[in-house]
């Protein structure tokens, strides 16, 4: 019976393991440059990055104060980076984040609008029986 050098060891062995030839084998899955960690936009398509927690924030403050400034500053500036997601241009990760500024904020131009109506309206009529 041959014996080697390792016969007269009483340590247990370890099995063999498809490990122990990890330079032999093709790695599980192909690494490319997408793979790495960075800040690039990774659903949104890349373009300039969008502007949708500001105008969120705009459509807001319409609802609070100045509904004229910070509303149809929600609404215009809204559309436009829609328009801009929508041909490629500006990153769409934040879509919603800017469809639901430019609804809050035409809710908020809306409610002043009544507002104003409705304060004429009664101001006229008190001013008109007396």
């Amino acid at each position: 019976m041959p014996t080697d050098e390792y016969d007269d060891d009483d340590r247990p062995r370890r099995p063999r393991d498809s490990r122990d030839d990890e330079e032999d084998r093709p790695a599980r899955r192909r690494r490319d440059d997408a793979d790495d960690y960075d800040d690039a936009p990774r659903s949104g398509g890349g373009g300039k990055p969008h502007r949708g927690v500001m105008i969120l924030v705009f459509g807001i403050l319409s609802l609070i104060c100045c509904p004229v400034i910070f509303g149809l500053l929600a609404v215009f500036m809204g559309q436009a980076d829609l328009k801009e997601m929508d041909a490629g241009r500006m990153d769409s990760s934040g879509r919603g984040l800017t469809k639901a500024g430019v609804i809050i904020g035409i809710i908020g131009v809306g409610l002043w609008i009544v507002w104003l109506i409705l304060r004429f309206t009664v101001f006229a009529g008190k001013n008109m029986m007396g």
